[in-house]
């Protein structure tokens, strides 16, 4: 009787043991690519366990991540960007205000010129 209740407590011992799988942590998915792999295989063939809900969210977590990164990186870009555009707008306004200014005081001369003709020429009369 003693070596049929040791069989069955080995036996039980056995299969709790083979059954029992270790549970994985968020952040031990998100560390270990492999791993990862690993269970997304197991998942697919439609195996449901916390390993599989923890898989999923690990990677959703990294996409997430993923996405944040590409976007402040695209933010920084057009950041720059703007910053080069502002530089030459600012550009093109000096050039501008300088022609302004040299045709303003090259009309303001011409006019100068013209009253210093029209006054030889009223002289002459």
């Amino acid at each position: 009787m003693n070596k049929i209740i040791m069989i069955t407590l080995l036996l039980y011992t056995g299969l709790i043991i083979a059954g029992c799988e270790k549970t994985y942590s968020v952040e031990e998915f998100k560390q270990n690519e492999e791993l990862r792999d690993e269970w997304q295989a197991r998942c697919r063939m439609g195996k449901e366990s916390k390993n599989c809900q923890n898989m999923r969210l690990a990677a959703h977590e990294l996409e997430q991540e993923r996405a944040k990164k590409g976007e402040e990186k695209l933010n920084k870009l057009l950041e720059e960007l703007n910053k080069k555009r502002e530089a030459r707008e600012k550009a093109e306004q000096e050039r501008r205000k300088k022609e302004m200014e040299e045709y303003q005081k090259q009309l303001k001369e011409k006019e100068e010129r013209e009253k210093i003709q029209q006054k030889k020429e009223h002289h002459n009369e």
